[in-house]
């Protein structure tokens, strides 16, 4: 099962991968997250424009795999799909953090947090 589990998880994140290359699609990424283009670039502090012209520069895709890795890392840690790990990404506070969701904690430059809490969820520890 949990293989299983790995492959799907694989597949969805492989969804998020550009037609042309081999490199994650900011489009289809903010389409997953349900943000327009320019929310994805404040997120994760780079402007529009420079995802739509560059989206496979190092800087482009460096920025998008923090989101995917959390995405990936939340849907490891729960098994949830990667719908509910979109929806849990953007909208879900997190526990211990106050009104704050895990794109807000990107969006701060504290990706490790987000990470940290799903270690602790992980461990077991309640959230």
């Amino acid at each position: 099962m949990e293989l299983l589990s790995a492959l799907s998880q694989v597949m969805h994140l492989e969804s998020l991968r550009a037609a042309k290359g081999s490199h994650i699609s900011p489009d289809k990424l903010a389409k997953r997250l349900n943000m327009t283009l320019a929310e994805l670039g404040v997120m994760v502090g780079l402007h529009r424009n420079t995802l739509s012209r560059s989206p496979a520069s190092p800087e482009v895709q460096r920025k998008l795999s923090v989101v995917t890795g959390i995405l990936q890392r939340m849907m490891s840690v729960t098994g949830a799909d990667d719908t509910l790990a979109a929806f849990w990404f953007r909208y879900e506070h997190l526990a211990g953090f106050g009104p704050v969701t895990a794109a807000d904690l990107v969006q701060e430059g504290n990706a490790d947090a987000v990470l940290a809490f799903l270690q602790m969820v992980e461990d077991g520890v309640p959230a």
